[in-house]
C-alpha cells in the first residue's frame, strides 16, 4: 500500500519494490559505486520471512529527488551487543520472552555494505526535504506498528549535512558494529601473508598444508547458479544458521539464486568441493558481491562433518584474498563480528553509526536526553 503526504514542495510515496522505481530515475540519484537497484530487487523477490520491504520516494515538481530503502522487522536488542551484555539480556529474555524485541522500521539495506539514502545534490540541504522525509517515515512506521526507526550503518566520521538535519528533527546517534576491511595493495598471496604477524602467517600456512595433505579442495567461482544448486547452498547455510540461537534474518533458496539471476556482473559464488570426479562433494560456499573494486563477503555455508577436516573457513578466506589480488581488487570487506581474528588477518575496523528515533514523540524526547 502506498502512503502519500505533502510537506510544502515535496510529495512522498512508499512503494513496495525496487522494480516500481524507474531504472533511469534510480541511476540518476544512486551512487554508482554502491549496491543498487538490482541488489534490492534480490531481497524484494526472495520471500524472506518476517520482513516487509519498501522504498520511500520524494519528488519535487514531479522530479525524483530521494530514494530511501526501508524494511520492517522485529529487532532483538541482543543483536546490538556482544559478550557479557548480550549474555545478560539473553538470561533476562528466558524469564521475560519478548523483552527488548521491538517492531522496528529500518532505513537502509539489511545486508548492504553501507546505508545509502540517495538524495539530489541541489535539495540535500533543504530543511523542508528532511521534514517531509521524517513525516513519511513516522507515518509508515505507525502503519506497520513499529516502535522505533533506525537509519543504519553510516560512516562514523560522516559529516554529511543530512545527518545534522536529522539531529534537528530528533534523531539520536548511536554506535553500530564496525565494518572490517582488508586493504590489498599486494601483488600475490605470499606478499599478503608476509604482511601478517609471524604467528598468524605460520598458522595459515600450516592449515593450507594440512588441507592439501588430505586431498585438497576443488574451488569454483561462478557468477550464476541454478535452482537445485541454490537449494544445496541453502542447506549448507542452514548448518551455520542452526549453530546459533540468535538471528536477524532467515534466508531462502530464492535469495541465494537471485544474486546470479539479477546481478551476475556483481556476484561471485565461491564453491568448495572435496573428492575428485564422481566422488566430488560440495562441502562449502561463500557468496560475495563486487562493487567499486571491493569484494564484499555476504554469506557462508559449510558441511560441518567435513569443514574442520579441510580447515574450510581459513582456506576459503585465503582463496578470497588470492582471488581479489588476481582480479585487481583493492579491498576485501568482511562480515561484522569476530573482530579479534579478523584483526589478526590485517583488517581495519571502520566505525559505523546509526541514527535512531522513537516513533512516539514523548518517548523520543526522553531518549534524546540520554544520547
Amino acid at each position: 500500500m502506498s502512503i502519500r503526504a505533502v510537506d510544502m514542495a515535496y510529495q512522498t510515496e512508499v512503494v513496495a519494490t525496487a522494480a516500481q522505481v524507474d531504472a533511469v530515475e534510480w541511476r540518476s540519484l544512486w551512487p554508482s559505486e554502491q549496491e543498487g537497484r538490482d541488489y534490492y530487487m534480490v531481497q524484494d523477490q526472495a520471500g524472506l520471512p518476517g520482513f516487509e520491504f519498501g522504498y520511500l520516494l520524494l519528488r519535487r515538481a514531479g522530479r525524483l529527488v530521494m530514494i530511501a530503502p526501508l524494511y520492517v522487522a522485529d529487532f532483538d536488542f541482543r543483536l546490538a551487543f556482544e559478550g557479557k551484555a548480550q549474555q545478560r539480556l539473553a538470561r533476562m529474555q528466558r524469564v521475560w520472552p519478548g523483552l527488548m524485541v521491538w517492531r522496528t522500521l529500518f532505513c537502509g539495506g539489511f545486508a548492504t555494505e553501507r546505508s545509502v539514502i540517495a538524495v539530489a545534490a541541489d535539495v540535500a540541504a533543504d530543511p523542508a526535504l528532511w521534514r517531509a522525509f521524517d513525516a513519511a517515515l513516522c507515518a509508515h512506521a505507525r502503519q506497520k506498528r513499529a516502535r522505533m526507526i533506525v537509519m543504519k550503518d553510516f560512516a562514523a566520521d560522516d559529516s554529511d549535512a543530512s545527518l545534522a538535519s536529522l539531529r534537528v528533527l530528533g534523531y539520536s546517534r548511536s554506535d553500530a558494529l564496525p565494518m572490517p576491511v582488508i586493504d590489498l595493495p599486494y601483488k600475490s598471496l605470499d606478499e599478503y601473508l608476509e604482511s601478517l604477524s609471524t604467528g598468524t602467517r605460520k598458522d595459515l600456512r600450516r592449515k593450507q598444508k594440512q588441507t592439501n595433505s588430505r586431498g585438497g579442495l576443488i574451488v569454483e567461482a561462478r557468477q550464476t547458479i541454478d535452482p537445485p544448486l541454490a537449494q544445496a547452498l541453502h542447506g549448507l547455510y542452514r548448518q551455520v544458521y542452526n549453530r546459533s540461537d540468535l538471528h536477524f534474518e532467515t534466508l531462502t533458496p530464492a535469495y541465494f539464486e537471485g544474486f546470479g539471476r539479477l546481478q551476475p556482473e556483481h556476484s561471485v559464488y565461491f564453491l568448495y568441493f572435496s573428492g575428485q570426479n564422481d566422488s566430488r562433494q560440495l562441502i562449502g560456499f561463500n557468496l560475495c558481491t563486487v562493487h567499486d573494486g571491493r569484494l564484499m563477503d555476504k554469506y557462508i555455508g559449510m558441511d560441518y562433518s567435513q569443514a574442520h577436516q579441510y580447515n574450510l573457513y581459513f582456506v576459503s578466506f585465503l582463496y578470497n584474498v588470492q582471488w581479489c589480488i588476481e582480479h585487481g581488487l583493492k579491498a576485501y570487506v568482511l562480515n561484522q563480528g569476530g573482530y579479534e581474528l579478523k584483526a589478526k588477518f590485517g583488517a581495519t575496523m571502520h566505525p559505523l553509526m546509526h541514527m535512531t528515533r522513537m516513533v512516539n514523540p514523548i518517548l523520543n524526547s526522553l531518549q534524546a536526553r540520554f544520547t
